[in-house]
């Protein structure tokens, strides 16, 4: 049995279409990431969710999870591609449930942590710093398997015009040490995600370019807190989108919703139903 921790799912979704296929736009692309102009940009991040358990000693449990963040990044060439340097600003965030009540994130859990990680102009990110944020929120479940996928949308090698589709596959094996005695966590996770190019759009920053998502993950995760393991499998769909500034070569922002279903087995409380919807925003601010 493999160890770890229970992963915080962090996901999301789209509302309604933004553009409508076929409205007269030529082919664009092949789309490509570069540095953009200027190279610092900065997103601001709202994840919700709401979690449901059921067949556990104490009846069905719900809980829900806020999450509020900034991303300051900057680019720069690098031989490999890009390489992205930055600050994740955890502003606030906390759980509640019917047992227990309002519990808002400890003063530690809040603050900035270092981002930094290299990708290619197809969006496949080659290395990845980024421990400390995901030590907090474990793993993003759905189309976006880790933070850089919701910033970073993997684009095709070719030219692309409004209605045609193309399809990505990411695993994910992260192993992860949490600072404190028998706390680890290891999980796989294998997403297949269904990208859409729907047309051309118009938002707050102008004409922008409309990628809709629909994606299925399997997790299988594992953790270990003080000798005591616990293993979870679960399964996602998700559907949201991306807009796209052509002109800036950056996402602008990102809706998701993740619905999830799985089993959970805890030390002392058998194995539990759980399921969760998912909510998930990216702006660009700056």
């Amino acid at each position: 049995m493999r160890n770890g921790s229970l992963a915080t799912l962090l996901g999301a979704m789209a509302l309604a279409p933004l553009a409508v296929p076929g409205n007269g736009m030529a082919q664009v692309g092949p789309i490509t990431y570069g540095i953009p102009t200027p190279p610092a940009i900065s997103y601001a991040v709202s994840d919700t969710m709401l979690i449901t358990l059921e067949g556990g000693p104490l009846g069905n449990m719900t809980m829900t999870m806020h999450l509020q963040m900034r991303l300051d990044l900057e680019f720069a060439a690098d031989p490999d591609g890009l390489r992205v340097t930055g600050i994740v600003a955890i502003e606030d965030g906390g759980m509640s449930s019917d047992l227990m009540g309002d519990m808002p994130f400890p003063g530690e859990a809040l603050g900035e942590q270092t981002i930094e990680f290299v990708m290619n102009e197809r969006g496949e990110v080659q290395a990845l710093s980024f421990p400390e944020l995901a030590a907090l929120t474990g793993l993003d479940f759905g189309p976006t398997n880790d933070l850089t996928s919701n910033l970073f949308p993997r684009w095709p090698e070719h030219a692309i015009q409004p209605g045609d589709t193309w399809v990505d596959t990411v695993e994910v094996s992260p192993e992860m040490d949490f600072g404190e005695p028998g706390a680890a966590m290891q999980a796989t996770t294998i997403t297949i995600s269904s990208y859409t190019f729907v047309g051309e759009t118009n938002v707050d920053a102008g004409d922008v370019l409309h990628f809709a998502v629909e994606g299925e993950t399997v997790a299988d995760m594992a953790m270990e807190l003080e000798g005591d393991e616990m293993n979870t499998m679960m399964t996602a769909s998700v559907s949201g989108y991306h807009l796209w500034d052509a002109d800036r070569g950056v996402v602008v922002q990102t809706m998701t919703t993740t619905n999830v279903d799985g089993t959970m087995e805890m030390p002392g409380l058998g194995a539990m139903a759980m399921s969760s919807v998912q909510t998930h925003h990216m702006r660009l601010i700056n």
